[in-house]
């Protein structure tokens, strides 16, 4: 599980770092093709963060109700964030697509 927790910090620096990098650009810059294409990539990455941190809460999750003396309220309140946020991003996404294939 450590790998997985790593790796989704890793993902959340780039985005970060790809964030700012994009909002110091002059605006003719951010709104070029391939400025585009790269916001496309981080968007896509994001939803991936998002249902990869999901995950690593919920499994964190159902492990600590299997072992009762491990449930923290935190733990509990953080999966329910990330449920939300994960229904906003496949929203998002199932909207993305169909408005792609139109």
């Amino acid at each position: 599980m450590t790998i997985h927790v790593q790796g989704i910090g890793k993902i959340d620096c780039r985005l970060i770092q790809d964030d700012e990098r994009f909002r110091d650009l002059p605006e003719a810059e951010q709104e070029s093709v391939a400025e585009a294409i790269v916001a496309s990539e981080r968007i896509a990455l994001s939803h991936l963060w998002v249902l990869g941190a999901y995950e690593i809460v919920r499994t964190m999750s159902q492990k600590a109700r299997n072992h009762a003396t491990l449930i923290d309220a935190s733990l509990t309140k953080q999966l329910q964030k990330l449920k939300g946020i994960r229904s906003v991003a496949n929203a998002f996404s199932q909207n993305g697509s169909s408005a792609g294939a139109s």
